[in-house]
């Protein structure tokens, strides 16, 4: 049952409620656990003090919900619709909320699953090849002061190619548009007009992926995206490209690369899954959601690992969101969003988001 039909149950109420006011076990700005309560806030929640370094803090400061004006319910709610693909727009109509606010909640929650996505450990028979999708600057860029470095160009009919003012344009659904809204590419094949990124999943539904260059994925870009993700002594299945024995001999891999043309080994195994998974990643970006940003492209790579690599029902994917939600530190501001880098690259991906 899609989400738009689904209404919140008095259990599900209830959880929230139980959520909204969780117990305290350390401060989220030192992490120390030496504090002591210090009285309520206007609203009747419980503050603390802590003994450490002195602030005061309330169950879900540095959280996703400080200063939220969202209860949990709606956020709920969001989740749900959010796992079922459906429009920033029609999310918006759903709820009542305003779609700028859908907009940067869902991005809020994709952050999120970024994190989640950088702590993430694949075992066992693993596949890897990287993919790559056109560099987008869609978008409105009047307020983040961002200037495209490329002129937008229109294909004619006859097959002719004309410099046009910034063309964005939504088109229908499932098609290719004449004049591309990302530009048409200035270089052919595996040109820095295109963002590599290298991705593995493993037999237990887990997968990673992040863009790591412009162009073709170097040895450096495939560990940048990829190490620290790889359980050592598991098995990495991979393409003839030679780029991955590296990544191998970091991570204590046992290696099998394919020879050209060779789809499976003696065994059978090659990498079926992971050309799935680039397939199925494609459809949703390029044809479903009609090509989004790279600025966001992290964002919603995260949330696709979750939503179909997740081996669970609706319901439970919904609880599992939250309880992370609840429980990891956030510090992002919507203030901030409009001015990330236009073109986000792997530099230690995942150091750097298990730092965070």
């Amino acid at each position: 049952m899609m989400a738009d039909a689904r209404l919140i149950s008095a259990s599900d109420e209830l959880r929230c409620e139980d959520q909204a006011n969780p117990a305290v076990y350390r401060c989220p700005y030192c992490g120390k656990s030496h504090y002591v309560k210090d009285g309520r806030d206007h609203k009747g929640q419980q503050r603390y003090k802590c003994k450490e370094c002195g602030k005061s803090f309330k169950p879900r400061s540095m959280s996703i919900f400080t200063n939220a004006k969202l209860s949990i319910a709606e956020v709920y709610k969001l989740i749900g619709h959010f796992l079922d693909g459906i429009s920033v727009r029609k999310t918006a109509a759903l709820t009542g909320l305003n779609p700028t606010t859908v907009f940067f909640w869902r991005h809020k929650l994709d952050d999120l699953l970024l994190y989640m996505m950088g702590s993430q450990k694949l075992s066992g028979t693993i596949e890897a090849d990287e993919t790559y999708f056109e560099i987008s600057y869609k978008g409105n860029h009047s307020k983040d002061g961002f200037h495209i470095p490329r002129t937008a160009t229109k294909v004619n009919p006859d097959g002719t190619t004309e410099t046009v003012q910034r063309i964005y344009h939504r088109g229908a659904k499932g098609q290719k548009s004449t004049d591309n809204r990302k530009g048409i590419k200035s270089k052919r094949g595996l040109s820095s007009d295109l963002l590599g990124i290298p991705c593995a999943v493993d037999r237990n539904g887990r997968s990673v992926g992040y863009p790591a260059s412009r162009g073709n994925c170097s040895k450096t870009a495939i560990i940048n995206a990829l190490d620290g993700h790889l359980d050592s002594y598991s098995t990495i299945y991979t393409d003839g490209s030679g780029d991955y024995e590296a990544l191998a001999d970091l991570n204590r891999l046992e290696w099998k690369q394919l020879k050209p043309n060779q789809k499976v080994d003696e065994t059978g195994k090659g990498i079926q899954m992971i050309n799935n998974y680039h397939s199925r990643l494609k459809k949703k970006i390029n044809d479903d959601f009609r090509g989004v940003s790279s600025k966001w492209l992290p964002n919603y790579i995260a949330w696709f690992n979750f939503s179909q690599f997740h081996k669970a029902d609706k319901g439970h994917k919904i609880r599992h969101l939250l309880s992370w939600v609840m429980t990891c530190q956030y510090t992002g501001k919507r203030r901030e969003m409009p001015r990330r880098d236009p073109v986000p690259i792997a530099a230690g991906f995942s150091s750097k988001l298990r730092a965070a």
